[in-house]
Formats: C-alpha cells, structure tokens, sequence
C-alpha cells in the first residue's frame, strides 16, 4: 500500500499542496491532470526522487524516508524511456540486474523471458535507436520488470505512440496487472485511463481534487474544470432542459430526431462536419450543443429542424 498524509513540496516556482491519497496493494491507480498539474513530482514522491517538504509517505505501512531508494521495490518508466543508446536492448534489461549483483545466468534467464513474454526476443541484439516506438517501450518495460518491482510507476509510456501500438501495450499491462503489480500510471489519455484504470486521482495545480473509483469519477464530475478536462463538452445552465443548477453532458449521449417524441426539445443545426466516421452538430436549444453522431444516424445539415433527446443518464450535475 501507498499512502500520501498532507504531502506539500516546493520545487521553484511550482507546488504541490497538502496532497493525501492512498493507493491499494495490487491496485491499478491512473493520475490524470492538465500538463504542469503535479503528476510526474507525485510519482517521483513516490520512488523517492524528491523527499516532502511537510507531510508523510508511506509505503506497505512504513514511512518512506526511513526506506532507501533501493530497497522500495519500485521501478519507473518514463515517457521518454530513457533506455541507454550505447547499449542493445538486453543490455539494457540486464542494466538494473546487474546493478544489484543478480547471478550472469539469472540475469540472461530473465531477460529471454522477458523479451519473449513481450514479443521483443528477436531484437535483443539491436540498439535502441533502431526501434520502433513500441518495440523501445516493451524494452523500457522489460528493463524495469526484471527487478521484480513491487510497484510499477508509469508516467505517460504511451503518450508518442501510434494507435495500434498503444492498444497492444494496454493489453501488456492489463496482463501484468492480472499477475499482482501495484501499478501507479500518469496520463493524459480518457482511453488508457477507461482500459486500465481501477481507481482515479485528479491532479489540478499542485492538489489532487478528485479521487474515487474509475467509473464514479469518469461520469460523475464534481466541478466544471473536472468535467472539461474529462470531456464533457456541454456545459451549461439547467434550466434548458428543466434541471436546476448547472449540467455537463456529453456529446455522444445526445440524440437528435426529425420529428418530436416525448421528452425532446427543438432545436436548429448551425453547423455538421464530417470528422472521418462521424459528424459533429452545433445545435441551438436556447444553449448550443455539440452532438456527435455516426453517419448514419441521420443526414442532419446546417439550418435545419431537429429535435434533441436528452435521456436522464446522460445528465451530471456539477
């Protein structure tokens, strides 16, 4: 377990405030947050990169200052990977085995498992400059899995990668996970994060405002900050659509119809733009909304009359 009681630190000009969470053993645990909000200091908090300023850290119920770097249990990969160019890819992996005087043998053995857990045993004669984006990050992952860590700490691994690599390396670690692994994984990404994510902090400027479970966090925003970064793109006064207070829908949960049906609203398109499979209608309820639709849900153009159904479940309040 990783607990963090009332954690500030100061780095320059930036700070992280009286930040308190607590992460479970074998618990996968995704830090989301705009760039520049604190998430990569709350890893490095965690390895034991930085010390806090006020406040403890704790790791499976010890205070982590009384714990060296070394003997945490942790490994780190970057969003960079941070492989070391000069070396091949087994280099690589043995690096941190070697480091901690594991057996030539042992170390040869894992790193052929390794490589063909991850399908990366054909290039661990290459140097890291001839690989693909996601063959560089299987070797990062490797390098940081021969250790045997107790506790993975990702900061945004996947953040450079093409989609169909960045699929085949979500199923990496939901393996990975499945076989125990503490994971603690920073990204940007609402995909990576719905994939692999059991529980969910929200980092915004310098304070985590937001942690609960994954589904609870990703449809019940608590603030409209939270629910724009969180995808929201209606935001608007209730009263529209005769709710009181504030709301936030998203744009796929909004259907239109060419005629009136129970529970709808009139309406006028602005605009319809075909985004690949979809088409994307500013609509004008007294608000103006953004509808996403697939093609086939209705030839709707700019100017015409439509009616909007909104169902109850796409409605948050904040």
């Amino acid at each position: 377990m990783i607990e963090f009681e009332d954690v500030s630190l100061s780095l320059g000009n930036f700070s992280l405030k009286n930040c308190s969470l607590s992460i479970g053993t074998g618990e996968y645990f995704v830090i989301m947050g705009p760039s520049g909000a604190g998430k990569t200091i709350l890893l490095e908090l965690i390895a034991g990169l930085h010390d806090p300023d006020t406040g403890v850290i704790r790791i499976n119920g010890s205070d982590a200052a009384e714990i060296p770097v070394e003997k945490r249990g942790i490994a780190i990969v970057y969003q960079d990977y941070a492989l070391f160019p000069h070396m091949t890819v087994e280099a690589n992996i043995c690096y941190g085995m070697q480091r901690r005087h594991i057996p030539r043998d042992e170390q040869m053995r894992r790193c052929r498992e390794l490589g063909g857990s991850f399908g990366i045993a054909h290039l661990l004669k290459r140097k890291p400059l001839t690989l693909s984006g996601g063959e560089a990050q299987r070797a990062a992952l490797c390098r940081a899995l021969a250790v045997k860590p107790s506790i993975l700490l990702l900061d945004e691994p996947y953040s450079a990668l093409d989609n169909e690599s960045r699929k085949s390396c979500i199923a990496d670690l939901k393996k990975l996970h499945k076989e125990g692994l503490t994971v603690v994984h920073v990204t940007h990404s609402l995909e990576e994060a719905k994939s692999l994510a059991m529980r969910v902090a929200i980092v915004r400027d310098g304070r985590i405002v937001v942690t609960g479970a994954a589904e609870e966090v990703f449809t019940q925003p608590k603030d409209e900050a939270t629910a724009r970064f969180l995808g929201f793109e209606n935001i608007f006064r209730g009263d529209v659509i005769g709710r009181r207070g504030r709301v936030c829908i998203r744009s796929e949960d909004i259907l239109l119809h060419q005629e009136e049906s129970e529970n709808s609203f009139p309406g006028n398109v602005l605009s319809a733009d075909i985004q690949g499979a979809l088409r994307i209608c500013k609509v004008d309820i007294g608000e103006v909304l953004t509808v996403t639709l697939g093609k086939r849900e209705g030839d709707y153009l700019a100017g015409s009359r439509v009616f909007v159904e909104i169902p109850d479940s796409a409605v948050h309040m904040i």
